[in-house]
């Protein structure tokens, strides 16, 4: 049922018209964009954080893989901004947060991220912008 659930998240990420996906599409320093209603996916070495925003862009629903395997969901909001997260599976370890950060609308807000995870015994830091969006005035 979980790898059903990864296949069905993964595959509505690679099929919606609005995804941004993997950083190789941006350059360094320019946020990853995604419209309202928009989902896409950030692959970090053994983890995966899915991400789907709400067509009014001021909630996104973060799903939290390690090793191919699902280990949390929420949805961060103005009211719950911040996802805290201490996971591991197998080798894999993800420790951290995911913060929501809203501003106006004729400025980015963004789903950021702080975390390190391990993958092969090797440990790696992540801290920085996984997606941005306009919010619809």
């Amino acid at each position: 049922m979980k790898r059903l659930l990864v296949l069905l998240l993964l595959l509505t990420a690679e099929m919606s018209p609005l995804v941004a996906q993997t950083g190789s599409s941006s350059s360094p320093g320019q946020v990853l964009m995604v419209q309202p209603g928009g989902t896409g996916s950030r692959q970090f070495g053994d983890m995966i954080v899915t991400y789907t925003l709400t067509k009014q862009a001021t909630a996104v629903q973060c799903t939290l893989f390690v090793n191919s395997e699902f280990v949390g969901i929420r949805t961060l909001s103005a009211i719950s901004p911040t996802y805290n997260f201490d996971v591991q599976i197998g080798t894999g370890k993800a420790c951290g947060l995911l913060r929501l950060l809203l501003t106006s609308s004729n400025q980015v807000s963004t789903l950021e991220g702080s975390f390190e995870y391990t993958a092969n015994s090797t440990t790696f830091t992540f801290k920085g912008d996984i997606v941005g969006w306009y919010i619809k005035p």
